[in-house]
């Protein structure tokens, strides 16, 4: 090493004597700082809950943040600085009390890491001031004490959040999975007919279902049916649509690895399948994909929605698409036919006849024909849908008869719903 560097960093080194004086004015300073601390304790919680408005979302978290508080300096200033013990860095009960209820809140626990480094600057400024004040005219001792008293209270920071992250992990593991358990039977229940008093339903859902509630069923096919990533992919998803009804959180139990039933509430959003729909598609990712029912009040609500989710669903497997929106007021029709494949192709044989060859000429033939019978077989209209000339139209009509060997008024309804299933599920029902 440099001897000009060794030298200078042996004069930096503070004398046996400097130590110990500022071992000792901590341990003073600490103690006497104790008269002056409910001041501290005040502005303290002041500050928390003009940065962390949850935090006071109801008087009896607030009184658990204000004894927090109160016990984590009380802790610092009678135990951490003065001793430095190491068996001092484990957090008072009332902090982990605190902890525990921000997590079962539902508010994000990485608020209270930010909090505890709020409380972190503010007191080491409070100390400081404390600190110079006893030390004027000893600045080595000053900075020696700093020193000390910066790593007890930044350790102890430091060791108290740790204590407090196994503590949300232990208790995601038993008391929310106890409680999405919980939620996840009387859901259940429920959906299979129980009778339920309202009290009972309220407590194990923690969410009001006597109000309009739309169900919807997302699944994520993009990862491993192993491991949480599915779950909280999806959770992302449902959150964003919650968010866009302006609700704050949506009823969620899983069904799967990788696959959630839903429900929302809608009072406050006049259109909002759409609006569900429409959040849906530009949150999902690769894979995903929502269905979603209709918007009912009450148990029997909650149930209907739920049922037509699953059908929306059940065809969607059934076209095997593995990704976007499917809502059932868009297919409620074609639902009726998702339990029986078999007669779904029985259904499309029967009423499509040659239309339902599998070659591109006749595939444009099924999409004209399907336009027209929806424009209640008024060429214009469906020559503007279609972006072509009324003459096409008709000629490609014509076509489609001989191809069927009758007029196509003759099965006007049979033949639309035929044409609807090819176009929702494709060909691959008639193999």
């Amino acid at each position: 090493m440099d001897t000009a560097y060794q030298g200078q960093a042996d004069a930096d080194r503070p004398t046996p004597h400097v130590r110990l004086r500022a071992l000792d004015v901590v341990a003073d300073v600490s103690l006497l700082s104790l008269e002056g601390l409910d001041a501290l304790c005040e502005a303290l919680g002041r500050r928390l809950l003009e940065d962390f408005p949850a935090f006071g979302q109801d008087a009896e978290l607030e009184g658990e943040m204000h004894s927090a508080i109160r016990a984590n300096l009380w802790h610092v200033f009678e135990r951490v600085m003065p001793t430095g013990a190491e068996d001092a860095l484990a957090a008072p009960p009332a902090a982990l009390r605190f902890a525990a209820s921000v997590l079962h809140r539902g508010i994000d626990t990485s608020e209270l890491i930010q909090a505890y480094r709020v409380g972190q600057n503010l007191a080491w400024s409070w100390w400081m001031e404390r600190l110079a004040a006893s030390l004027i005219g000893e600045s080595a001792v000053l900075i020696e004490a700093l020193q000390v008293s910066s790593g007890r209270m930044f350790t102890y920071v430091d060791a108290a959040i740790d204590e407090q992250v196994r503590l949300w992990e232990e208790e995601r593991r038993r008391w929310l999975g106890r409680a999405v358990a919980l939620r996840a039977d009387a859901v259940r229940r429920i959906l299979r007919g129980e009778a339920l008093a309202p009290e009972e339903v309220t407590e194990a859902l923690d969410y009001q279902i006597d109000r309009p509630l739309l169900a919807a069923i997302l699944w994520d096919e993009a990862v491993p049916l192993t491991g949480e990533l599915g779950m909280s992919r999806l959770e992302a998803v449902a959150d964003a649509m919650a968010l866009a009804l302006g609700a704050t959180r949506a009823l969620l139990v899983p069904a799967g690895a990788s696959r959630l039933w839903a429900w929302f509430a809608t009072e406050r959003h006049a259109n909002p399948t759409d609006t569900l729909a429409a959040t849906a598609a530009s949150h999902l990712q690769e894979g995903q994909g929502v269905a979603l029912g209709l918007p009912g009040v009450g148990l029997e609500g909650f149930r209907s929605s739920h049922r037509q989710a699953l059908r929306a669903r059940r065809l969607a497997e059934l076209a095997q698409t593995r990704a976007g929106v499917i809502r059932f007021d868009e297919v409620d029709t074609l639902c009726m036919f998702g339990e029986d494949p078999e007669l779904i192709g029985d259904y499309m044989r029967r009423k499509l006849g040659g239309l339902a060859a599998d070659d591109p000429k006749t595939k444009l033939l099924r999409e004209n024909v399907l336009v027209w019978l929806r424009e209640s077989s008024n060429f214009s209209r469906a020559a503007t849908r279609l972006h072509t000339h009324k003459n096409t139209v008709l000629a490609r009509v014509q076509r489609a008869e001989e191809v069927l060997g009758h007029p196509l008024d003759e099965d006007r309804l049979g033949l639309e719903l035929a044409l609807t299933l090819a176009e929702r599920l494709g060909l691959r029902m008639l193999r």
